[in-house]
């Protein structure tokens, strides 16, 4: 409380009555929600490809941990379409889809291999903070029970994002998380 002298204004009663109290709740919630971190700038993409492709040579062949890879030029986006078409698997892989690597970036998100099909990773949302790309992603999985390929599988999906949606230069850090925001992987790129 101000001290002038006694007496109070009019406006400073209403500013400290059930309206004041109102706002000063709403603050609260708000930065309650938000954990007291920094809620970002949500950033569209667009889906390139999704499947399930069979689990083939890598380093990370045989490995059931989700992963993400960024392809920031043509090498990298080559290298990236050909890890869920590879020629060995493919009697023809077919061409990729375009993607001006000077003007956008190719993200994909992989749940790693399981045992069957019937599991899926998908993107649900994109946000930046500072140099972080946070990719949002759903995870499922079959139902108990459920007719499935019986074979080892390696699911994935292929977004592209703008870089100038990004805003980022230089050194980016992009982390695949899960609904709950629990980090799965990340990758390190310079954009």
């Amino acid at each position: 409380m101000h001290y002038n002298g006694g007496m109070e204004s009019k406006a400073h009663r209403a500013a400290a009555g059930p309206l004041g109290a109102v706002l000063l709740a709403a603050l609260l919630l708000a930065c309650a929600s938000c954990g007291g971190k920094e809620a970002g700038r949500e950033i569209p993409f667009a889906e390139l490809e999704r499947g399930s492709s069979f689990p083939h040579g890598g380093e990370e062949a045989g490995d059931p941990r989700p992963f993400i890879e960024v392809a920031a030029d043509r090498a990298g986006w080559e290298a990236l379409w050909a890890r869920v078409h590879p020629p060995s698997l493919e009697a023809e892989a077919p061409p990729p889809p375009e993607l001006d690597t000077a003007q956008e970036v190719a993200v994909g998100v992989f749940q790693g291999v399981k045992p069957t099909g019937g599991y899926t990773v998908e993107v649900s949302s994109v946000r930046a903070r500072g140099n972080t790309v946070e990719v949002a992603v759903r995870l499922t999985e079959p139902s108990p029970g459920s007719m499935v390929t019986q074979a080892f599988t390696s699911p994935y999906q292929l977004v592209k994002i703008s870089r100038s949606e990004l805003g980022i230069r230089g050194q980016a850090r992009f982390m695949m998380l899960d609904g709950a925001g629990n980090r799965l992987a990340e990758a390190d790129i310079s954009l």
